[in-house]
């Protein structure tokens, strides 16, 4: 009795034209700890601004057809904020590095929509 397949060896038997070729050099291995984004040119300026620049002003602001709760619209901004904290843009997210505000629009066109964070330094 031929023992039973392995869930890879399932997906290779099943799929197996995306097996053609060797697939091992497009494997990728995930990271839970956030990697710092390369600062291009004009970021880079503002990179070594963020580090002396306490108490600088985040806005956050999201034009929507459909408006958000506040508990999901305020919950969603942590992704910028960190993206931007990660990036060297803002020193960090506590209350005494920056002032953070959070609201939203509505617009009447889904090609209106979109997100606008705003950054003002001291």
């Amino acid at each position: 009795m031929r023992p039973k397949p392995t869930g890879s060896e399932d997906f290779r038997r099943l799929n197996p034209t995306l097996y053609a070729q060797d697939l091992t050099a497009h494997s990728v291995a995930f990271n839970s700890e956030p990697e710092q984004a390369v600062c291009d040119e004009f970021l880079g300026a503002e990179c070594g601004k963020a580090q002396d620049a306490a108490g600088c002003s985040v806005s956050v602001v999201s034009f929507r057809r459909r408006l958000l709760d506040t508990d999901n619209l305020i919950g969603g901004a942590k992704y910028f904020i960190d993206s931007l904290r990660y990036a060297n843009v803002i020193p960090g997210d506590r209350p005494d590095q920056i002032r953070l505000t959070v609201e939203q629009r509505k617009v009447k066109s889904k090609a209106k929509e979109r997100t606008e964070i705003t950054i003002e330094y001291p």
